[in-house]
């Protein structure tokens, strides 16, 4: 690399550190203010009361159907992380598979 690009790539570098936060704060604050738009009109009070008018059993079952989901969208990360690496690898993703490439 000749002197030219380094210092190209150099002002790239520092430009990305300036506009990467401004970036972020930028999109966090559209997001927060379509949020706050879709919910000016709920107060705490109303949620309150809408929840008062449900049992404690389900509440307590929705909130344990959420936490399984959550702990099963869990191990389809693990499941999709392992596979990919299995693949990086170049390694079967089946024992059948493998046994058949070995008798050929």
């Amino acid at each position: 690399m000749d002197t030219n690009s380094q210092e190209k790539s150099k002002k790239i570098q520092t430009l990305w550190k300036i506009v990467k936060p401004l970036l972020i704060v930028s999109v966090l604050s559209g997001a927060f203010f379509l949020l706050y738009r879709q919910l000016k009109y709920y107060h705490y009070h109303d949620l309150a009361n809408q929840l008062k008018t449900y049992s404690r059993w389900t509440i307590a079952l929705a909130l344990a159907i959420t936490a399984c989901n959550y702990f099963i969208l869990t191990f389809y990360d693990v499941i999709g992380a392992d596979i990919s690496a299995l693949i990086r690898k170049g390694k079967p993703l089946s024992p059948a598979k493998d046994k058949v490439e070995r008798k050929a």
